[in-house]
This record gives C-alpha cells, sequence and structure tokens, in this order.
C-alpha cells in the first residue's frame, strides 16, 4: 500500500533546505562512499572461503548452532556440503552479530601454530570488512552500537530503495519542514532515527541480521505529519494493489492507517525483507514527537495559514473551470464551501453571482449581487469588477435601495475611482444622490488635477440641484473660474 501526501506546491518561498540537505546526504552517501561495496562483499566471501578461516571456524559454528540455534538452523547446518561451507558460513556471520563475537571467541584446538595463523586470518578478515562502508554502518540486531544508530540511516540496499525515500523524505519535507522551521525539522529527523532503531533493535533482540535505510526516520515524519497538521484536510495519492485514488481529508486520518499497515504487515509478512519494525517505531516515535511539539507552541501557524491560502487559490481556480464547463452544480459546492471560509472575498462572491446568474435563479442572483456590492474594494481593478457586474446585473431593473448605495459611493471615492463614482451618481444613485455627493466629486477632481471634470461636476450639480446650498458654492465657484 502508498499513500504519499501531496499538498504543498515546491516554489522558491517554501524550499525545504533542511530536507535538501538530507537527501544531498543520502544520494552521494550512496553514490559515493557505498560505491563498490557489493563487489568488496563478494571479494571477501571468495577470501574468506579460500583463505581456510572458514574451515577453522566451522566447529565453532557448529557449536553456536546446537546451543543457540533453533531446529531449523541445527537441520540447515548439518545439510551444507564441505565444498560450501565457506560461502555459507560466511553469509551468516556477515549479518550475525552474536555468531561473529562466538566465532571470534572460540578455542582454537591443540595444533601448534593454528592458533597464529587463526589470529592472522581474523586480522586480515577486520581490514577487508572495514572497507565495506555498508558493513561497517549499518545497524545489527542485538547490538547497541552508537555510530551505527545513526549511521545506517543514510544507507540504503540499491537504487530503488534509495529513490522510493527520497520521494516520500521530499513529499514529507514540503510538509513537515515548514510547519516546523529548519532547526526543529532537524531534531525531528534524529528523533526518528533513534527512535525506529530503538524499536527495531527491542523487536529483533536476541536475533541476527540487521537493517539500513532512512526509511524509519521518514516513517517519523509521516507520523509528526498527521499529528502537527492534525483534523486540516490535506490532499494524499493512495494506492493499494489495482486501486488508487486522489483524494482530500484530514491528515490525522493518515496515522491509523499507517499504523496498522506496518503492525499487520509485521505481523503476518515479516520475512519480506523490508523494515516494518523500524517504519512502526518510526511512526510512533514522530507521533509522539510532533504531539509534544504541537502542545508546546513549536509549530509555525503562519505556515498553515499560508497553505490555506494556497489551497484557496487552487479551489478558486477549479471553481472557475466548472463554471466555464457550465458544471453549475460543482461550481457551486466549491464556492459554498470558499464563501464559508473566507467570507468578504470579493472574487468568491462574484464568481457565486455569476453561478446564479447562469443558473437562471433572478432572485438569488440579485441577493448575490447586493453582497458583492457590499464588499470593500481593494483596488481599482476588484471596483471595476463591482462596476461591471452591478450594469450587467441591474440592467433593465428597477435598483434596490439600502445602505450599500452610500457604502459603494464612499468606498469607490477612497479609491480615487472617480469616473466609476460619476457614472454610479448618474444611472444607479440618481433617485438618492445629493447634491453634498456631486459637490464632494467636484472637489476630489480638482484636487486630483482634473479641471474639466470639476468643472463639469459642478455644472451638473447645478442643473440637478438648483436650489441646495452646495448650488450656491458650485455658482460661486463656477464663476471663480
Amino acid at each position: 500500500m502508498l499513500i504519499l501526501p501531496l499538498h504543498r506546491p515546491l516554489t522558491r518561498a517554501t524550499f525545504p533546505f533542511v530536507t535538501a540537505v538530507l537527501v544531498l546526504v543520502n544520494v552521494l552517501v550512496f553514490a559515493l562512499a557505498q560505491g563498490g561495496d557489493g563487489a568488496r562483499v563478494e571479494e571477501l566471501g571468495h577470501w574468506y572461503a579460500q583463505s581456510g578461516l572458514a574451515d577453522l571456524e566451522w566447529p565453532a559454528y557448529q557449536r553456536f548452532v546446537a546451543t543457540q540455534g533453533d531446529a531449523a538452523e541445527q537441520e540447515a547446518a548439518t545439510e551444507v556440503p564441505a565444498e560450501a561451507r565457506g560461502t555459507y558460513l560466511f553469509h551468516q556471520r556477515l549479518m550475525d552479530v552474536r555468531l561473529e563475537a562466538a566465532l571470534r571467541a572460540a578455542p582454537v584446538g591443540a595444533a601448534g601454530g593454528e592458533a597464529e595463523r587463526r589470529a592472522e586470518l581474523e586480522a586480515e578478515y577486520t581490514r577487508r570488512a572495514g572497507r565495506i562502508v555498508t558493513l561497517s554502518w549499518l545497524l545489527r540486531h542485538s547490538e547497541v552500537d552508537p555510530g551505527r544508530l545513526l549511521g545506517h540511516a543514510f544507507l540504503h540496499a540499491g537504487v530503488m530503495h534509495l529513490a522510493g525515500n527520497m520521494l516520500f523524505l521530499i513529499a514529507l519535507g514540503l510538509l513537515v519542514e515548514g510547519a516546523l522551521g529548519e532547526a526543529r525539522f532537524a531534531l525531528l529527523y534524529l528523533v526518528g532515527i533513534l527512535g525506529s532503531a530503538a524499536f527495531s533493535l527491542a523487536w529483533h533482540w536476541g536475533d541476527g541480521g540487521g537493517g539500513l535505510g532512512a526509511s524509519g526516520a521518514i516513517a517519523a515524519l509521516m507520523g509528526a505529519f498527521c499529528v502537527i497538521w492534525g483534523r486540516r484536510p490535506v490532499r494524499f495519492f493512495w494506492w493499494f494493489f489495482v486501486v488508487f485514488d486522489y483524494v482530500r481529508k484530514p491528515a490525522i486520518w493518515l496515522l491509523p492507517a499507517w499504523i496498522g499497515w506496518e503492525a499487520l504487515n509485521l505481523a503476518f509478512n515479516a520475512d519480506a525483507g523490508v523494515g516494518f519494525d523500524a517504519h512502526l517505531g518510526g511512526l510512533l516515535a514522530g507521533a509522539l514527537a510532533g504531539w509534544v511539539l504541537a502542545r508546546t507552541g513549536q509549530v509555525r501557524h503562519d505556515f498553515f495559514e499560508e497553505i490555506e491560502e494556497d489551497r484557496s487559490v487552487e479551489e478558486l481556480a477549479e471553481a472557475r473551470r466548472l463554471l466555464g464547463r457550465m458544471d453549475l452544480a460543482g461550481a457551486e459546492a466549491r464556492l459554498a464551501a470558499l464563501a464559508a471560509q473566507h467570507a468578504g472575498n470579493l472574487e468568491v462572491a462574484i464568481l457565486r453571482y455569476r453561478c446564479a446568474s447562469l443558473a437562471g435563479n433572478a432572485t438569488l442572483a440579485l441577493e448575490r449581487l447586493l453582497v458583492l456590492l457590499s464588499i470593500p474594494a481593494a483596488d481599482a481593478a476588484e471596483a471595476a469588477e463591482q462596476y461591471r457586474a452591478m450594469e450587467e446585473g441591474l440592467a433593465g431593473r428597477s435598483v434596490p435601495r439600502g445602505a450599500w448605495r452610500v457604502g459603494i459611493y464612499r468606498r469607490w471615492m477612497a479609491l480615487r475611482q472617480y469616473e466609476l463614482v460619476e457614472a454610479l451618481l448618474q444611472r444607479w444613485l440618481a433617485d438618492d444622490a445629493r447634491a453634498l455627493h456631486w459637490f464632494e466629486l467636484a472637489l476630489a477632481r480638482r484636487a486630483n488635477g482634473e479641471e474639466a471634470a470639476f468643472r463639469t461636476a459642478l455644472e451638473r450639480l447645478v442643473a440637478r440641484f438648483p436650489h441646495a446650498p452646495e448650488a450656491g458654492k458650485a455658482r460661486f465657484l463656477l464663476e471663480a473660474e
């Protein structure tokens, strides 16, 4: 099963620097440090079998299996042909720290120079093995080594292993690093490494084998992401065998899905060669760390506000697309949700008016038109949008009365949209317009350096309101000119 959150677009402003550094380190370690490890392991195995060290250690291996191995291991040891013992024992001791310790501590025998020869061979084996970065840093079960606890998280078993982990690291880094900040994100990643390793060691203590890879730390990012984002809806892609979808759900819903999947596989699919134990440990450690960070106020709420703004832009674009396809029901649903979240958004109000108008609902269209006309325009472009909607919506019908009339006049005056104000006074507010409105417009035009428009406004004031006190002032100003 694959569940991948895809909620934050990558831009220069949202670039996750710590995530980028982690990806770079993982890639460089794999390409440079681990490069050639496969050939060196094969060379070491060939040397081990041919050097005679395997023959010297085989009796000790038989004693180890007889005392510490299970029935299957004991039976397998008896069936290994003599010519294959070197290769078989090499692979057994390669990952089992308990067996390696038992072989090194085993008595040699009575032959005179055998002890010296074995010591020399062991020293050579150690030297050759030390050249293999993967063997030197992978997490070995039943052993607590501080260097391996940290180093194993930067190793990978192959290109696909690396690519899969880096894909999730980038996707989650975009979401979690922005929410926490660089320092706290780096600390969370470290907690994920150590937490997943601790759980894996506890689960496998007494077993042979080992683990490597960044997936435990990435699982911690998953756990923290679910808790930090909580009930905020996020988009994610999920895939289960041949079934897949791209949906939006609260982030916290992903936590039980991820934990359940890893726990089920750990219980019933433990031989798959996947570190389900590390994944589960990382998820739990990350969720706990995320809870602590959220409860102690270590989360950047401004990041979530930016996310919500980005999501609104996407939803608005989708509503426009649906409206263009005449999918009025789909557009209406998205716009209703946006209106509930962003009351007073002019663009949303205009689209809701268009939706009602296209649906032929005249009463609802007029109601929504008055709503959009009551919203303060932020700039000249928004004022022009309001005027176009007003001309369209009120053409051929009586103009409704209400506070919106004087309100829109005042707002457009504040924006210095004098052409719109003049059209407003002449056409839509003629029955409510007072001499004071025309006089204010005339003075504003003069202050703006529009002398001709100043005189025109005064002349219209005198013609329409000849007996108003402002008409006398207008005549005086006209004569003074």
